[in-house]
């Protein structure tokens, strides 16, 4: 408890100030003792560098999605160390991290976070990453199910596209001769339909060549500097509780003297 000034019931901030005053050199010593430890500490502890990326889940050429976003996030789930261990090996043994999340505004997108302490593998974990989730077993199977449908339909564009074609040649050329008077649609209707299977024949021929569960969306950002530990933050909120320690033990100790005193 503060001492009080002659004449006066309560203490006022003069006295809390003499108090500081008094003991200031024990709030500066621990100010400097807990910013130094922290700095040591700080500096020596493992240095955590993270990498960030977009990967797109998989759709069918129909557009329809044969593997969700919820999907990944659930098979991924809790990556604890023996997790982490199935899917980095010996490869990359710093992996402390792993962690995915919905993209927001999409609904087939995932933002990966991966942590490391060597920042000198975080590329090939990456890459390691994503062929995990591809070589898991449900995901291979319906890659390798959307692969059988795009190879089905690929088959029988062929004979669709020459089909259309040969009925839109013969349609033109009976309405050149005058051999139709009235028809419902013009041939042009049919070999734009046979360029638009044509089309889609061009695309499911790409698409063959990258299905996959999840596929990277673009190169994977990584921290050049170590995200952990943040050595600044950590000397500035240990310089802020030791002075708040210091000024809360100072006004005990004088609390104390004061009792002893009486």
């Amino acid at each position: 408890m503060p001492a009080m000034n002659a004449g006066q019931n309560e203490p006022c901030l003069d006295d809390y100030w003499k108090i500081v005053t008094k003991r200031k050199k024990f709030i500066i010593s621990l100010f400097i003792i807990s910013v130094v430890i922290t700095a040591v500490v700080s500096i020596l502890m493992p240095k955590i560098y993270r990498a960030k990326f977009i990967v797109k889940v998989g759709a069918g050429y129909t557009g329809a999605a044969w593997i969700t976003t919820d999907g990944i996030i659930e098979i991924i789930g809790e990556t604890d160390n023996g997790k982490l261990e199935k899917i980095f090996t010996e490869e990359t043994p710093s992996i402390k991290v792993v962690k995915a999340v919905k993209l927001k505004g999409f609904t087939d997108k995932l933002k990966i976070t991966i942590e490391s302490g060597d920042i000198g593998n975080m590329e090939a974990a990456v890459v390691k990453f994503i062929d995990h989730i591809n070589d898991l077993p449900l995901i291979k199977q319906s890659a390798d199910e959307e692969k059988k449908a795009m190879a089905q339909r690929l088959k029988d564009l062929p004979g669709l596209i020459r089909e259309y074609n040969a009925f839109a040649q013969m349609y033109d050329e009976r309405l050149k001769k005058r051999e139709l008077s009235v028809i419902n649609f013009v041939p042009a209707e049919l070999w734009q339909k046979a360029i638009g299977l044509d089309n889609e024949r061009s695309s499911l021929e790409k698409a063959m060549q990258n299905i996959a569960g999840v596929t990277l969306v673009d190169k994977p950002h990584i921290s050049k500097k170590p995200v952990s530990p943040n050595i600044k933050k950590n000397i500035i909120l240990a310089g802020i509780i030791s002075i708040f320690a210091g000024v809360f033990l100072s006004f005990l100790l004088e609390y104390k003297d004061i009792k002893i005193k009486q």
